[in-house]
């Protein structure tokens, strides 16, 4: 089993052991056995203005921590960059979080430089400085 195999199971049965409420669940998924975030979404409702929306996102965002698609750990996880932020994450989670799978860095850095048309770029932090 690779280090993403084990990821993926660790974020499976932490998705089926500790479930979200119903609006939150429109944007976290199970398929074919791998849990999956639509991260478009995600960004969509980041933008929102009202303070109900902020709050979703607030709660979305820790619920994705508590099962590990994203972490507080920068440290072998991956970040966003772009040439207009160091570190995107940042900008996207307060507080910072980091992905923890490489699939999902991507499918957001692609959905957010569609929205934005800015260049995203994917990098994975090897912990050291």
């Amino acid at each position: 089993m690779t280090a993403s195999d084990s990821q993926d199971q660790k974020i499976l049965e932490n998705f089926r052991s500790k479930s979200c409420d119903d609006a939150l669940s429109a944007y976290v998924h199970e398929k074919d056995g791998k849990v999956g975030a639509d991260w478009r979404g995600i960004l969509e409702l980041e933008k929102g203005a009202d303070h109900r929306i902020k709050i979703q996102y607030r709660n979305l965002t820790d619920y994705l921590t508590v099962i590990e698609i994203l972490s507080a750990e920068s440290n072998g996880n991956w970040q966003l960059s772009s040439p207009y932020a160091e570190n995107v994450n940042s900008r996207l989670f307060n507080p910072s979080r980091y992905f923890t799978r490489g699939s999902d860095a991507n499918d957001c850095s692609h959905a957010l430089h569609s929205m934005t048309g800015i260049p995203i770029f994917v990098d994975k932090n090897s912990g050291y400085k």
